[in-house]
């Protein structure tokens, strides 16, 4: 689905899409859809078991325009193992700002060797590859976002403290290849504000989670929401507002938080209820295009405007 600020219009039917992610310059939309079959594999994995029949939940990722039309299949997520057939996990596909890379998580190409970690596949060459990146006791990544650059991949490696989930937000060098720290324990679904100074994140703790926004060296600046039932935020490609998901009884709808740097630090000046009881899929993260023409000049930031980038080159 496609909201815009006269309605909601339907891109896809079918019920089995998700994970919808527009390129950066609008064109595009990157999403997950799922195959329903049935086939044989090895009982449990092990071959020495004989087979046994398993409904298969197969993911594809898939390009369409933004407006619905032209979709095209750019990976499916199968796997073969002699005369056995089962699949490998495609979530959260994230295309870089030049479209010629997305970040997904994956346990592929064979999920008897990976967990599901964060790759990169590359459409001209079909080619999915892991980074390779350190995981906690096998519990993988998740969250994948670039900074408008293109030069840092954001990511969470999940992990636990105990019983309870310790998500961390680590910053991947593009170059260098080298990874680090970007916050403590608590956070994940990292997301880069247009001029790539900020973030916005879910604080999450054993009771709740809310939206708050860090600095680039992953310090929070500001904790936008404290309801404990606001997750996945998305920045404003404007510059001047978050938006992200809401929970409210069993329904899941989308919230907007106004951002006012007016008084030298991030403040909420406004609450905008985009939808509701809406009842959205909790698991695909929103995602905000807003053309060039409606954009400001400049970036609001508390330190004062920061130019906005010049829009990058696309490869289609």
């Amino acid at each position: 689905w496609l909201q815009t600020e006269t309605g909601a219009k339907q891109l896809t039917d079918g019920g089995l899409d998700s994970m919808p992610t527009f390129s950066v310059d609008g064109a595009w939309i990157y999403f997950i859809r799922i195959e329903v079959s049935a086939a044989k594999f090895p009982t449990e994995g092990n071959v020495n078991r004989g087979r046994s029949w398993y409904d298969l939940f197969t993911p594809v990722l898939m390009r369409m325009r933004a407006d619905g039309t032209d979709p095209k299949r750019l990976l499916r997520g199968a796997y073969t193992l002699g005369n056995s057939t089962w699949f490998y996990w495609l979530r959260q596909p994230t295309p870089s700002p030049d479209n010629r890379t997305i970040a997904v998580i994956s346990d592929g190409p064979n999920p008897l060797q990976s967990d599901v970690v964060l790759q990169t596949f590359t459409p001209a060459t079909k080619q999915l590859k892991s980074l390779n990146l350190p995981e906690s006791t096998h519990l993988g990544h998740q969250d994948p976002a670039w900074r408008p650059d293109g030069k840092v991949l954001l990511y969470v490696k999940n992990s636990r403290d105990g019983t309870r989930g310790a998500p961390q937000i680590f910053r991947y060098d593009v170059a260098t290849k080298r990874t680090r720290a970007l916050t403590g324990p608590g956070y994940l679904a990292p997301a880069w504000s247009p001029d790539g100074r900020w973030i916005a994140a879910t604080k999450t703790d054993a009771f709740d989670t809310n939206i708050a926004i860090l600095d680039s060296a992953g310090t929070e600046v500001l904790r936008v929401t404290d309801d404990g039932e606001s997750f996945s935020p998305v920045w404003s490609p404007a510059g001047d507002a978050v938006a992200f998901l809401h929970l409210t009884g069993t329904s899941v709808d989308l919230r907007m938080a106004k951002l006012d740097p007016s008084s030298g630090r991030w403040a909420v000046s406004a609450m905008v209820d985009l939808t509701k009881v809406s009842g959205l899929d909790g698991t695909s993260r929103p995602s905000w295009f807003v053309p060039a023409d409606q954009r400001p000049a400049t970036f609001p930031s508390p330190s004062g405007p920061s130019l906005a980038p010049a829009s990058p080159s696309v490869a289609p």
